[in-house]
């Protein structure tokens, strides 16, 4: 069932995304309990706000790769 809800929001997510041409990408850190996290947003051209995941980081600082 996990699996089932995972793709209709990944097919959700591809057909909102695919057809709004002013799109933006965002990040969060928060910390708790001694535990650092990463949370990945996503907001198309209306303002409305997409959670893409949440990751375990170690520090804001970890290393980053931009592929072209």
């Amino acid at each position: 069932m996990s699996l089932q809800r995972l793709y209709i929001a990944h097919v959700q997510l591809c057909e909102v995304f695919s057809k709004d041409t002013s799109t933006v990408l965002l990040t969060e850190e928060t910390s708790k309990f001694s535990s650092k996290y990463m949370g990945y947003d996503a907001a198309d051209s209306n303002g409305t706000l997409w959670v893409l995941g949440l990751r375990d980081i170690e520090t804001k600082s970890a290393s980053y790769v931009d592929t072209p």
